[in-house]
């Protein structure tokens, strides 16, 4: 995602790693997240049709953690949060 490519490179919010299966990605399929960066490209480019609350709010987290406002982690716990959310499997 070019808009993210305007951050430091040195802060892209380094988390410890989860792994998502996403119905959009073939069943079986895992995608290790370690970063805010990889989490919001995740969420905006990748995330099935299930929209909500915590969606947006994960979002928002990724962006603040980009920002510098917020810790890492953060964004971890919200990705994981979004995907409780639409019954995406989540492991770590």
């Amino acid at each position: 995602m070019p808009w993210i490519r305007r951050f430091s490179p040195m802060n892209r919010g380094k988390f410890s790693p989860v792994t998502i299966d996403l119905p959009a990605d073939r069943v079986g399929r895992y995608r290790n997240v370690t970063s805010a960066a990889e989490a919001a490209e995740l969420l905006i480019g990748r995330w099935p049709s299930g929209r909500g609350p915590k969606y947006v709010h994960a979002l928002e987290v990724c962006l603040a953690v980009l920002e510098g406002h917020t810790p890492a982690e953060a964004a971890r716990s919200a990705l994981v949060e979004a995907a409780k959310e639409v019954d995406v499997y989540v492991r770590g």
